[in-house]
């Protein structure tokens, strides 16, 4: 058992139905679905805090952090550049006069370029030893006695 303290009282509701349909979808547990949650938004606010006068950021180096990110990321960023909400969108672009952020109101953007990201993404993951996420159901483990 972890000394952890592990509390969903200030879990907003909505948040826990969302993980709840989430895991009713996925065949993941909630707590699968929690853990997941948590891991990739460690990562974010990692990244977020920058770096320590060594170039660490908590511990990680930058490469093996980048990595990381890439695998929680890349649907995410997906998404935003298909809806036009990229914060970087206009140079992504390949019109003169396209603007970086979109005006409010304005009908989303075509989807990215398919080639923008790097095919051989699974062997990052696999090299990690990270290849499960959302998306994918969990392989159970038999229960160590």
């Amino acid at each position: 058992m972890s000394d952890y303290p592990v509390s969903l009282r200030n879990i907003a509701p909505e948040i826990l139905q969302v993980a709840q349909s989430l895991s009713r979808r996925n065949g993941l547990s909630v707590a699968d679905v929690l853990r997941l949650a948590l891991l990739s938004g460690v990562l974010v606010e990692v990244a977020k805090a920058g770096p320590d006068q060594y170039g660490l950021y908590a511990g990680l180096d930058v490469a093996y952090l980048a990595k990381s990110l890439r695998r929680h990321l890349a649907t995410p960023i997906d998404l935003l550049l298909e809806q036009g909400e990229h914060p970087y969108q206009g140079s992504f672009t390949a019109s003169a006069g396209a603007s970086a952020h979109p005006a409010p109101g304005s009908p989303p953007r075509g989807p990215a370029d398919p080639m923008m990201f790097d095919p051989g993404l699974g062997d990052d993951l696999e090299t990690l030893g990270m290849g499960v996420n959302l998306s994918a159901g969990l392989i159970e483990e038999p229960a160590i006695s």
